[in-house]
């Protein structure tokens, strides 16, 4: 994601695999670059384009209860945004020029009882169209897998093999459905030729760690097209105290009732040992073959790991936050948020306002100004996307 000047070798090469999935990234990377330095030289007001990604978390609901899930407190929220005003938003964004690259999640976003509408309004408006997904309920979409007009990157997420997986996703068979959907897509994709992508998403934990080899190893038997091994992200109590402390310097925007770091705060037994992490990884990196590719998010060596993992002492990093310059996040109910993750702070509202309105708001550039100011918050420095900030650190 983002730009190509700091993805590894291993996403180029899966890029390039798929002409017009390289294609459209190298447009958003190049969009991405441009709004950046257009920030940074004071002339990002005059920018009127959308962003060159928007996220939609279409519910809260979910048929699974992960154990190391950040939504498990979210999934009672019902006040979800119609399907008459995200197929308004879609032509919205058809009309404005620039097609972004637009990601459905949720919770479980095939839960949303329109997502058939909903997805193919929006093939018409997106210039790549993702799906996060647990896979359960796939099969009931293998038709628009086989059509030949549609381009999809699904990303289904799986936690281990079959015993581990059901255990911590909460739902014994689990496993052997999302399996066995993400086979016969695969072959589907294959039988029609149709333009679509799947990869698969692990988060790594103390539980199912052992068993990461064995699933990489069944998931290139498969033939899915990539797999990345998501470090997991967790905080202690002091870093999610800390985060509440300083949303209260965000006093111009709404800030939400229930703050959501404390869905990051895991007990031990699902942190892993940071030098099983750097091992595992590595040995499931050599296993890219045949078309499958590995790589792991962020992409640390072993001292970032280390870093990462230990969790003794609350950290900050020094971090340019520039996701609110080039993402927008629309939460559930249209509120228009600085993080998915952490959908704390809202500078706007889709259900009564244009896209357009809400993106241009100068709320947007009083959050990220404040942002840049304070280095990142106390719950940026296991951010998967920090390498953005990264690759444009002064």
């Amino acid at each position: 994601m983002w730009t190509k000047e700091f993805l590894s070798e291993e996403q180029l090469a899966f890029y390039k695999l798929h002409p017009w999935y390289y294609q459209e990234f190298e447009k958003f990377s190049i969009h991405t670059k441009e709004i950046i330095e257009s920030y940074k030289n004071g002339n990002l007001k005059n920018d009127n384009r959308l962003p060159p990604y928007i996220g939609i978390s279409l519910t809260y609901k979910c048929n699974l209860h992960c154990q190391m899930c950040f939504q498990n407190d979210r999934t009672k929220y019902t006040n979800e945004i119609t399907t008459k005003r995200l197929n308004e938003i879609s032509d919205e964004i058809a009309s404005w020029g620039n097609k972004p690259w637009i990601t459905l999640w949720g919770g479980e976003p095939l839960l949303n009882r329109d997502f058939r509408n909903i997805y193919l309004q929006f093939q018409n408006s997106a210039g790549v169209l993702t799906v996060l997904t647990n896979g359960i309920l796939l099969r009931y979409y293998f038709d628009l897998i086989g059509d030949m007009n549609f381009q999809t990157v699904w990303v289904v997420s799986i936690d281990g093999t079959e015993a581990i997986h059901d255990d911590i996703r909460g739902k014994k068979g689990s496993f052997r459905k999302t399996l066995d959907n993400l086979k016969e897509a695969v072959k589907i994709r294959e039988r029609t030729k149709s333009k679509n992508v799947f990869g698969v998403q692990i988060t790594i934990t103390k539980k199912n760690i052992e068993s990461i080899s064995e699933l990489c190893e069944t998931l290139i038997t498969i033939g899915v097209d990539w797999i990345v091994l998501n470090h997991l992200w967790f905080l202690n109590y002091v870093e999610s105290e800390n985060y509440k402390k300083e949303l209260l310097d965000f006093d111009f925007l709404e800030v939400s009732k229930t703050i959501s770091s404390d869905g990051f705060v895991l007990d031990n037994s699902l942190i892993p040992d940071p030098i099983l992490v750097k091992k595992v990884i590595d040995e499931c990196k050599q296993k890219s073959k045949h078309g499958t590719l590995i790589w792991s998010m962020p992409n640390y060596d072993s001292s970032e790991t280390n870093s990462h993992y230990n969790k003794d002492k609350p950290q900050k990093q020094a971090i340019s936050c520039y996701k609110n310059l080039v993402k927008m996040d629309i939460d559930v109910d249209g509120s228009v948020v600085g993080c998915k993750q952490f959908p704390d702070l809202t500078y706007g509202n889709i259900t009564n306002n244009s896209l357009k309105t809400v993106w241009l708001n100068n709320l947007r550039f009083q959050m990220e100004d404040k942002i840049i100011d304070s280095q990142g918050l106390s719950i940026c420095h296991m951010c998967p996307d920090k390498a953005l900030s990264k690759a444009y650190q002064e």
